[in-house]
C-alpha cells in the first residue's frame, strides 16, 4: 500500500520548509516595523513653547526638547483672543500709547535643532512686564519631523500630534 502524497517524507520537509519561510517572512515584516518605529523615535522633535519672567524681565521661549530637529511650518499667536501677526501689532494692542523695547527672534518657520532655545520676544521694561503678566498671550506651533509626522505645540501642555500643518494665511505669525 502506497502511503499518502502528504506523508511523503519529501513533502513533509517541503512543508517544514514553507513553514520556516513562513515564520522568517513573519518575524523580518515585524523587524522591519519595530525598526522603523526606533527610527522615528530617534529623531522625534518635542517643542516647548513657554513664556518666563521676572520682577523686571518677560520672554516667550521655544524649546526643542526632542531628539531630532523640529520642521516649524507655522506660528501663530493671540493676545487678549485677537490674533496678531507681529510682536509689534501685539505691543500695539497692549500697551497703545507707550513706546515698545524689546528684542525678538524668529519663529515662524525654519528648523529648531535638539536642545535648541530661541528667545522668541523678550523685554526688560518694567511697565511692559507688568502689562504682559496681566495679558491673556498664548502661541502655538505647528511642526513636524524628518518623517512628516506633525504636531501642534501650544503652551506647555503636551504637543498634540496632527495630519499636517494648515493654517489660514491671515492668522500666520509672521516673526
Amino acid at each position: 500500500m502506497q502511503k499518502k502524497w502528504y506523508l511523503q517524507p519529501e513533502m513533509i520537509i517541503a512543508f517544514s520548509a514553507l513553514i520556516t519561510s513562513l515564520a522568517a517572512v513573519v518575524v523580518s515584516i515585524y523587524s522591519a516595523y519595530i525598526d522603523r518605529s526606533y527610527a522615528k523615535a530617534s529623531v522625534w522633535p518635542s517643542l516647548l513653547v513657554a513664556r518666563s519672567w521676572g520682577q523686571d524681565r518677560y520672554e516667550y521661549i521655544v524649546l526643542n526638547q526632542g531628539n531630532g530637529p523640529a520642521i516649524v511650518h507655522y506660528a501663530k499667536l493671540t493676545v487678549d483672543g485677537q490674533i496678531v501677526n507681529h510682536w509689534q501689532q501685539a505691543f500695539e494692542q497692549l500697551l497703545p500709547d507707550q513706546p515698545h523695547s524689546y528684542l525678538q527672534s524668529h519663529i515662524g518657520t525654519g528648523v529648531i535643532r535638539p536642545g535648541q532655545q530661541i528667545q522668541a520676544m523678550k523685554t526688560n521694561d518694567p511697565e511692559t512686564v507688568k502689562t504682559l503678566l496681566n495679558a491673556s498671550i498664548s502661541a502655538e506651533i505647528c511642526y513636524c519631523s524628518i518623517y512628516d509626522d506633525c504636531w501642534l505645540s501650544a503652551g506647555v501642555n503636551a504637543p498634540i500630534s496632527v495630519e499636517k500643518c494648515d493654517i489660514n494665511e491671515d492668522e500666520r505669525f509672521l516673526q
